[in-house]
């Protein structure tokens, strides 16, 4: 019989091999659940993760009952780590409902107070609240990690990969989210400013309205006005951020606004008799009754004020004759001063 002895070279290439044979298997930990569709598949889906500010925010793409869901989140072994039934947890929605369950498509859901990790989070969207999740219950299933070679073990995989967002970047994370809304491609993840509750689009101002309500003022007080920031050219859309604009009166800068959560009423004074004409530093027109209008407002020094007294407003609802303003239809108390 011939022997055939091995070489050193040749002990290194099958050791290699045998060590590439075992890192290819353990790649792959049979402690990882892989979850079926539900039939409830992508109908809701994660959309925002504040990480810094501890909050999940769903998007409901269809009309879904979510009663009995649960969310299961790991962080291979940190304690960020845990479950909760949705409805079970501390939620808030737009359009808000009075309560958890049925919710229409195009709603958003925040949820709060959970603790994330800042490189490395599983979060697992099921349709029941069986623990730990199994069988064909994954509706969305979203990881972000620093790299692709990062993770470790995985709690979870999704036997069809359309369910899963797996979003890799460098770094420490501070916020996520998906443009558009509702999409679950990787391509359309990344940090953005925190929106809950609200469209990750981004919206810009398109034009500024001063809405001069009577279009009339006195000298002896400051005259109320509504500036709004809108988002398209029928101003049937608003910008809700934080934005600042000047007002100015006869060309003259009198005032720096900031405009929040759509508008904002503001006053200005003006002590002289006759016509005061607003505009801004800014693209703006102005309305009257929610109609174009001039953004003229003229000032006496003497008038009337008639008002009621629940609010203080200059405003008169309609009323009935024959009877007492503060009885009956629409009954108010209501002065006038001079």
């Amino acid at each position: 019989m011939k022997i055939k002895w091995l070489t050193l070279s040749n002990i290194i290439v099958v050791f290699s091999v045998l060590l590439q044979i075992s890192t290819t298997e353990a790649a792959k930990p049979s402690s990882t659940q892989i979850l079926g569709s539900s039939d409830y598949a992508l109908d809701v889906v994660i959309n925002e993760v504040g990480v810094n500010s501890s909050f999940i925010e769903l998007y409901f793409n269809e009309t879904t009952d979510i009663s009995g869901w649960s969310i299961f989140y790991d962080a291979s072994g940190n304690s960020n780590s845990g479950s909760f039934e949705v409805c079970n947890a501390t939620i808030t929605s737009n359009p808000i409902t009075s309560s958890c369950g049925i919710y229409s498509a195009g709603t958003f859901l925040l949820i709060s107070n959970i603790s994330w990790h800042n490189t490395l989070q599983e979060i697992l969207l099921v349709d029941n609240n069986t623990s730990p999740p199994s069988g064909n219950s994954a509706v969305h299933y979203f990881r972000y990690s620093n790299n692709a070679q990062s993770g470790g073990s995985l709690s979870w995989e999704t036997s069809d990969p359309s369910l899963s967002t797996i979003y890799h970047a460098e770094g420490k994370k501070v916020n996520l989210c998906s443009r558009p809304d509702g999409n679950i491609s990787s391509d359309n993840w990344g940090e953005c400013n925190e929106t809950p509750n609200e469209t990750n689009t981004v919206v810009a101002i398109h034009h500024f309205e001063i809405d001069v309500i009577d279009g009339q003022g006195l000298t002896c007080e400051a005259d109320n006005i509504i500036i709004k920031a809108c988002a398209d050219e029928d101003c049937t859309t608003s910008f809700n951020g934080a934005t600042d604009v000047k007002l100015l009166i006869n060309d003259t800068f009198d005032k720096t606004v900031t405009v929040s959560g759509g508008s904002t009423e503001t006053s200005f004074s003006y002590t002289t008799a006759g016509t005061a004409t607003l505009s801004l530093d800014q693209a703006y027109e102005c309305i009257k009754d929610d109609a174009p209008a001039s953004c003229d407002i003229v000032f006496a020094d003497t008038g009337f004020i008639f008002g009621n007294d629940s609010n203080s407003l200059s405003i008169i609802p309609t009323q009935l004759s024959g009877k007492p303003s503060n009885t009956g239809f629409n009954n108010e108390n209501y002065f006038y001063k001079q």
